[in-house]
């Protein structure tokens, strides 16, 4: 599991595409520019959650807005 936008883009570059992306609307209207990379370049499933929501799930103190589940 990934927490951080960068690390997923990187992941991706590398060919690993997770199999499932969380997403909060406040990440994709934050970051539409890296939303939309990472989007383009994975196949995976994306859910789009509230904040709360995805502090519920995320392992950092501050949630990112974003999560990548690898196989």
């Amino acid at each position: 599991m990934a927490t951080n936008a960068v690390i997923i883009k990187d992941a991706l570059s590398f060919g690993r595409d997770p199999e499932t992306l969380v997403v909060t609307e406040e990440f994709c209207m934050a970051r539409p520019e890296m939303f939309e990379i990472i989007k383009k370049k994975s196949e995976a499933d994306i859910f789009i959650v509230s904040n709360e929501i995805n502090r519920h799930f995320s392992t950092l103190d501050k949630a990112s807005g974003i999560t990548a589940v690898f196989e």
